[in-house]
């Protein structure tokens, strides 16, 4: 299940990179991550452009999950993931970019 999951972390990730154009880009689309467990993902490189991304119930296990994205444009909410914070998100105490919500233990 492991490797099933990151696959679908890398498509996503891939439709919403910044480096390239691809040619089915998936930006202004949301993204449901209700429950999703996360143990190691790479969405570095990627921009989120509108819609809402929702990441209820989310797992953050083991692994570096690599959050070097812009979000832009909508709503990113992580008020009810658990475990550990992922890499690249502000702290929840610093100043956070509009549409950003964090739980308030990371």
């Amino acid at each position: 299940m492991r490797e099933v999951r990151h696959t679908v972390i890398r498509l996503i990730r891939d439709h919403l990179r910044l480096s390239h154009s691809h040619p089915r880009s998936w930006q202004g689309h949301g993204f449901d991550f209700t429950g999703a467990v996360f143990d190691g993902a790479d969405f570095s490189s990627t921009e989120f452009i509108g819609g809402t991304v929702d990441f209820t119930g989310a797992q953050f296990t083991g692994s570096a999950v690599d959050f070097n994205v812009v979000f832009n444009g909508g709503t990113v909410d992580f008020s009810r993931a658990y475990g550990v914070a992922p890499n690249g998100l502000p702290s929840s105490g610093s100043s956070l970019p509009p549409g950003l919500i964090l739980p308030p233990t990371w």
